[in-house]
């Protein structure tokens, strides 16, 4: 469905308004960024509680991440833990790059534990998820960072690359425009979903 939807998403978010009472205290929004949250915020009478966004170490959100925070909104981190540059891929840099596995070192955890303190650390609530019990109990175990240790999370994209998960999300097919040469998600440009200028350069 082409950008903004028909009918488009904040008349969505009208719907949902009429909702909260004693049964829904509260409503909330996921994946949206600085663009999308704009025009939803023009014509909301009850600003979203959370936001809930991919949020790791390849893709920080920095930028995102205080606009919510100015609009009163709560970011949630979803896959705090990153991932692989493919699906076919097992190898995640925020588990085995060395930025990530001499700050486990310093603190006697797990990589995994690092990215998860990182985020909570910062504010952001993360929901992080696994079907063996013995991770489900590291990922509840946190652990303080350092100054320094917290900036290199922060920076670490820098060096590991960055990572849109919905580039290699199976089923989050992407698809030719023909109109404007560039491929959308659910019919939706990467520009129009916020997540990269005009010229490719992401803005979150």
């Amino acid at each position: 469905m082409p950008y903004p939807g028909d009918p488009p998403y904040w008349e969505a978010w009208k719907r949902m308004e009429k909702l909260v009472g004693p049964r829904c205290r509260s409503i909330g929004v996921s994946n949206f960024t600085q663009k999308t949250l704009a025009p939803l915020l023009e014509h909301a009478s009850i600003v979203p509680t959370v936001n809930q966004i991919e949020l790791h170490a390849r893709n920080p959100n920095h930028n995102l991440v205080q606009y919510c925070r100015e609009k009163d909104i709560r970011p949630i981190s979803w896959s705090t833990i990153g991932g692989s540059d493919r699906v076919d891929s097992a190898t995640n840099p925020v588990l085995t790059h060395e930025t990530f596995t001499n700050i486990a070192q310093n603190h006697g955890c797990n990589p995994a534990v690092v990215s998860l303190s990182w985020s909570v650390q910062k504010g952001i609530p993360v929901i992080p998820k696994s079907s063996k019990r013995h991770r489900l109990d590291e990922n509840i175990r946190l652990v303080t960072l350092s100054t320094k240790e917290m900036k290199a999370v922060d920076e670490a994209y820098k060096t590991i690359g960055r990572l849109r998960l919905s580039n290699i999300t199976p089923g989050l097919l992407r698809y030719p425009d023909y109109l404007n040469g560039k491929e959308t998600v659910l019919g939706w440009t990467d520009e129009e979903f916020g997540w990269e200028d005009s010229e490719g350069r992401w803005l979150c």
